[in-house]
């Protein structure tokens, strides 16, 4: 906040006229109210002088600032020069002051170069050195009139520059000096009698002669010198005025009250009303700004109705002002300002399986979320409640979780082709990630695929030319197949105890092994009847393989 108040402090005095150096109110000698003695014989010699002149005892100028106070006079012949500091002038600076000539006895003749009387000084008290802007005065050609020039700086090479006009003595004249220290010479320009509070406009002179840096500008001095016949004479000098603008020297005596704008937004700052002559930039007459460092906060500022107090607004019923009246907002957004769930129209996607994940291929701009839908727009099959991004892969040829892949990361099951559903798979086999798929098995050795009557451990017919029970021979003429052993598994499927009967009561080994081969249970010497626990097993596929005589039978058993 300081900060803000700084800027808008430093932009305002560019605006305000500035306070005159000096409008000589007081009597008795200058040095001893303000100025400083820094040369000449007698300290004391400069006096405010109270006799009768333009406006009581002071020089006046049409349409400038009313003048008070007295005036100063140069007396012919004495030798006081003075000084006065000046503040806030940096790179260019400007003087201002009103003058009278009252005779020219005292001045140099007009083939003389005259004398310089006001300026700035490059330093103030004491000692002033570097002088800038240096004010010449002479008589005229003609008899009772006098010529002003001007010298850029002191030093090496200067020669006043004098304006032809001449001026009459008696007469009142405004000087307005400007001094640029930022040009190569330097530059001193001179305007006599413009009009007050108008633009600055192009010199009656410039000059550029002197070859010295004025460094500061830091007093206007004011100087008596030469002699009582030939010198700076007897001239008065009344409101003499220094800043770093123009318009802060020339300011008229009717100004109107504008107020800054700091922001831009033609609305004024009501407590920073300025007096000036001319509606300069960042002035404006309108003093209704409730924001002077924001543009967009102003008296037009339009507030939107909230009548569901969400914080959104009904652009249909506005108001305008500084700051939000009751019931109203910023945001004019509102799509249904009697609904406060509602603000905003928004595109919606159908869910036609009801996951929470909507079908990309069929939006619904809406105002309000409708039933069916949700904002979601990732499905990739809005038919199915099982398929949505993140859903849980499963065993259904399905894409379940969306990402671009059938069954990924599920457990595999290599299935054999069963073509005749004898229970018995050929060689032909596929990878599953279910164990149940119809016309696979999960056992092979089938050695006739197209036969339901031929599959390992089916019952041997004799002597008949066929390997029913796929062990790779028959009965033929010398030769006797052992008899199969067939083996039945009580119950199938398991939810605990299996017994095992046999078709005979010799006793046989068992090895049982899962879908993976790895081997879960082994016995020796069992015998018809035997019970196999299966309580502790993990529910699937388990083959359950009985040896006798080195014949062998195998069959599945599912456990849950």
């Amino acid at each position: 906040m300081k900060k803000i108040t700084l800027i808008v402090g430093l932009v305002i005095s560019q605006w305000i006229s500035a306070q005159p150096l000096e409008q000589f109110n007081f009597t008795g000698a200058a040095n001893a109210n303000g100025w400083t003695t820094h040369s000449g014989a007698t300290p004391g010699q400069l006096l405010a002088i109270t006799t009768p002149s333009n406006s009581g005892s002071s020089l006046a100028f049409p349409l400038l600032e009313n003048s008070v106070g007295n005036r100063l006079q140069l007396t012919a012949g004495n030798s006081e020069d003075i000084n006065k500091p000046v503040l806030n002038v940096v790179g260019t600076g400007y003087f201002s002051f009103l003058m009278n000539v009252p005779t020219t006895v005292g001045l140099h003749a007009n083939a003389g170069t005259g004398e310089h009387f006001i300026g700035f000084g490059g330093t103030s008290g004491a000692v002033v050195t570097l002088l800038g802007g240096r004010v010449f005065v002479k008589a005229g050609l003609t008899p009772n009139t006098f010529v002003l020039g001007l010298v850029n700086q002191s030093g090496t090479g200067t020669a006043p520059t004098f304006l032809p006009t001449e001026y009459p003595v008696g007469t009142t004249v405004f000087v307005v000096v400007k001094v640029n220290t930022t040009t190569t010479p330097i530059t001193a320009s001179m305007w006599v009698n413009p009009t007050p509070g108008t633009i600055e406009t192009p010199a009656n002179l410039t000059n550029n002669s002197g070859a010295n840096l004025l460094a500061n500008f830091a007093s206007v001095y004011i100087r008596q010198a030469g002699t009582a016949a030939a010198g700076t004479g007897n001239v008065e000098i009344d409101e003499i005025r220094a800043g770093a603008t123009w318009y802060q020297v020339t300011p008229c005596n009717t100004p109107t009250t504008y107020y800054a704008d700091v922001d831009g937004d033609t609305y004024g700052n009501p407590n920073a009303p300025v007096n000036s002559c001319l509606q300069l930039p960042g002035l404006v007459l309108d003093n209704q700004d409730c924001n002077d460092t924001v543009a967009a906060i102003n008296p037009t500022l339009v507030w939107f109705q909230d009548v569901d107090m969400d914080g959104f607004g009904n652009i249909s019923v506005t108001t305008s002002g500084c700051t939000a009246p009751a019931g109203f907002v910023a945001n004019s957004t509102d799509c249904d300002d009697n609904d406060s769930t509602v603000s905003v129209v928004m595109t919606y996607y159908q869910d036609f399986d009801g996951d929470g994940f909507g079908n990309s291929g069929a939006p619904m701009m809406n105002c309000g979320l409708p039933a069916g839908y949700v904002s979601d727009s990732t499905d990739c099959e809005d038919s199915n409640p099982t398929v949505y991004p993140g859903a849980t892969e499963i065993c259904d040829e399905l894409d379940n979780d969306c990402d671009g892949n059938t069954d990924e990361g599920l457990a595999t099951y290599t299935l054999f082709e069963d073509l005749d559903s004898d229970g018995f798979g050929s060689d032909v086999s596929e990878e599953y990630c279910d164990s149940v798929v119809l016309g696979y098995s999960l056992i092979s050795g089938d050695c006739n695929d197209t036969d339901s009557t031929i599959y390992p451990g089916a019952t041997e017919v004799l002597d008949n030319g066929i390997d029913e029970n796929c062990d790779g021979m028959d009965n033929y003429v010398g030769l006797t197949e052992a008899a199969a052993i067939t083996m039945v598994l009580t119950p199938n499927p398991s939810v605990g105890d299996v017994s095992l009967t046999i078709s005979n009561n010799n006793p046989f080994s068992v090895e049982v092994c899962d879908i993976t081969g790895k081997q879960v249970l082994t016995l020796n010497n069992a015998l018809n009847g035997t019970v196999i626990t299966t309580r502790t097993w993990a529910p699937g596929i388990y083959f359950v393989t009985l040896t006798q005589n080195q014949t062998r039978t195998t069959a599945s058993l599912m456990v849950k």
